[in-house]
């Protein structure tokens, strides 16, 4: 008789799956690229989206060699660099400087931050995405070691005092 494997009751499912993603990425690429045609210049939108992915996951690689590094702390960190990091660049791809009356550059609060170069988004990225993977590992290491193998202890001889 014929072979069925279990696959093969899933494929329908997979199959429309696999249409439902193809449409959703489908259009997302179509809104990108009426973004990109209301932007003007592709070059730096471009390596300023780059850098904003690029160097939070650098930064999760560096941080994955150092041994204190948790799995935990690494993923809090992470999101947080990257969340950090698209602030910037959203922030960067709509600033517009201000000048004085002289013609000199007025810089207040975060225009310090928006008027970096777009190039420095990927260091910046890989700076925080390191920093906040190691305090959030730090901060793991802590309250795995002293919650929840102190609860076991305690636990532990509570069992004993009963048996």
């Amino acid at each position: 008789g014929p072979v069925y494997s279990p696959l093969s009751l899933l494929e329908p499912s997979i199959l429309l799956i696999s249409r439902c993603l193809m449409v959703f990425y489908g259009t997302i690429a179509i809104l990108l690229a009426y973004v990109a045609s209301l932007l003007g210049d592709l070059l730096r939108p471009t390596l300023s989206i780059a850098a904003t992915f690029v160097g939070p996951f650098m930064g999760l690689f560096i941080a994955a060699a150092i041994p204190i590094s948790t799995v935990h702390g690494s993923m809090l960190g992470g999101a947080l660099s990257f969340i950090l990091t698209i602030w910037i660049c959203v922030g960067q791809i709509n600033y517009t400087a201000d000048y004085d009356g002289d013609g000199n550059l007025v810089l207040n609060g975060l225009d310090y931050l928006y008027g970096l170069s777009y190039l420095l988004l990927a260091p910046i990225g890989m700076t925080l995405s390191l920093i906040f993977s190691l305090i959030f590992s730090i901060c793991s290491i802590i309250y795995f070691s002293f919650f929840v193998f102190s609860a076991s202890f305690h636990f532990s001889i509570l069992i004993s005092n009963f048996c």
